[in-house]
């Protein structure tokens, strides 16, 4: 059991739907740091000098962990600027420069961020633990207390660090180490040891592992969710990263396998130790232009080459860009080529509620219509994140993805000046023409777009 040196864990919740899961939780923490290093939230209806406790419990914590039930968040979106307990101590762990880990309950749905104070939005805009029912609940948990541990460390100075803090402008923050997800127990293909989780994408959760014929450490992405028991999507996800793996380009990560064992298809490639974009753009609130050219003229390189092979993503978005410091130079890795989906998969996504094929907030509208995507589809969805990294918004922020999807279809893109005003006019010329709605009226390349972003980079005149 690993005791920490003057640090601890705050459990902060809302009593009405997060009373026993916090108790649980608070049990499992216990187990693995020591009872006299995990702080639960007090009772605030008995407890007249509450705040007193909470100050205490925080200035003997590292970390926070908020638990987020449904009726807490319905209550936020009803009663936004009101006073509330929660965000009293959320406000004092970021004031105390505390590390925050957002732990949403069940199936809880978030609202739009717009619907949502900003304080509690800009929590839930950074990567979210989501605790499900039993049999999904002990590996969450345990990926939780894998990130913990490696986090509070005695004298690391980043457990001192919020990941929902800005930087003040001229200032450097230094790099925070990388955690180290707890060891998870999952199926694994012969020939590979999985050893922890890297990160989640859409088709599927990317695994570090070791390939034990050569000796090698890699990234393990098999095929889950209800996709995987689908034999033609799993033919499709590996035909997609076969073609893939043909391909060599420095944007591209290189694929070593790709195949189906047990039922289960699964993509071995290089283990690349980066960050995503989503990442970047949380901590920096929003992207300069120069970094944004620079980042995803590369990943429209990458695009280039995939779409010459006949390849179309179809689901670009800021989880999908790795981004990797290699000899002080930042290079962008295109990931998480999805499975292209038919025309009845596609028109699912205006009947049915979560169907996720693509993301809606980048999706082009000839792909919602259930038409097959080809390249300009992914270059509308470059010109969407574009838009993304420069405001720090999205160009459609709706309340939920139907409406995301209907304003892609019919609404206008809010001008990119309206909410960057310090962008170079180019990128709002290269944003209108990269979502127009008619995808003849966008770059008819990927070539064409990276260009086009690298002009607007250079100094006007």
């Amino acid at each position: 059991m690993q005791t920490l040196d003057r640090t601890g864990i705050f459990i902060c919740y809302r009593r009405e739907d997060s009373r026993w899961p916090a108790g649980r939780l608070a049990d499992a923490l216990r187990e693995r740091f020591g009872n006299d290093n995990v702080f639960i939230d007090v009772d605030r209806v008995r407890v007249g000098n509450w705040r007193r406790q909470i100050n205490q419990a925080l200035d003997s914590s590292a970390a926070v962990v908020v638990l987020i039930g449904p009726s807490w968040l319905a209550e936020l979106e009803r009663l936004r600027d009101e006073p509330d307990e929660v965000r009293y101590e959320i406000a004092a762990a970021i004031e105390r420069g505390k590390l925050i880990l957002p732990v949403t309950l069940g199936s809880v749905t978030v609202p739009s961020r717009r619907a949502l104070p900003q304080d509690i939005a800009s929590l839930l805009d950074q990567e979210v633990y989501q605790l499900g029912e039993d049999r999904m609940w002990r590996p969450t948990v345990d990926v939780l207390i894998g990130d913990l541990a490696a986090a509070l460390r005695p004298g690391e100075p980043s457990i001192k660090r919020t990941r929902i803090m800005r930087r003040p402008p001229g200032t450097v923050e230094p790099k925070p180490p990388s955690p180290k997800h707890a060891r998870v127990d999952v199926w694994a293909p012969a020939g590979y040891e999985i050893t922890s989780l890297m990160r989640s994408e859409k088709f599927g959760d990317v695994y570090l592992a070791r390939q034990t014929l050569l000796d090698r450490e890699v990234s393990l992405q098999i095929l889950s969710g209800p996709q995987a028991a689908n034999p033609l999507t799993r033919r499709r996800f590996l035909r997609q990263h076969a073609v893939v793996a043909a391909i060599s380009h420095p944007n591209l990560i290189p694929i070593y396998e790709a195949a189906e064992e047990d039922g289960r298809a699964f993509v071995a490639m290089r283990s690349i130790d980066g960050q995503t974009l989503r990442t970047l753009r949380i901590e920096a609130g929003r992207l300069d232009a120069a970094t944004v050219s620079a980042l995803l003229s590369q990943v429209a390189d990458a695009l280039a080459a995939a779409h010459l092979a006949g390849i179309v993503h179809g689901d670009i978005n800021l989880i999908n860009v790795l981004v990797s410091d290699e000899g002080g130079v930042q290079r962008a890795y295109l990931t998480g080529f999805s499975p292209a989906p038919t025309v009845e998969e596609s028109k699912r996504y205006l009947t049915q509620a979560g169907a996720e094929l693509a993301t809606p907030a980048y999706m082009a509208p000839e792909m919602i219509q259930g038409n097959p995507g080809d390249p300009r589809s992914d270059i509308y969805s470059l010109g969407c994140v574009v838009f993304h990294l420069l405001t720090g918004r999205l160009p459609f922020e709706r309340k939920t993805p139907l409406a995301m999807l209907m304003a892609h279809l019919n609404d206008q893109p809010p001008s990119l000046h309206e909410f960057a005003p310090d962008a170079p006019r180019a990128y709002a010329e290269l944003v209108r023409v990269a979502t127009s709605k008619a995808p003849e009226q966008r770059h008819q390349t990927a070539a064409d777009f990276a260009a086009a972003l690298r002009a607007a980079a250079e100094p006007a005149g």
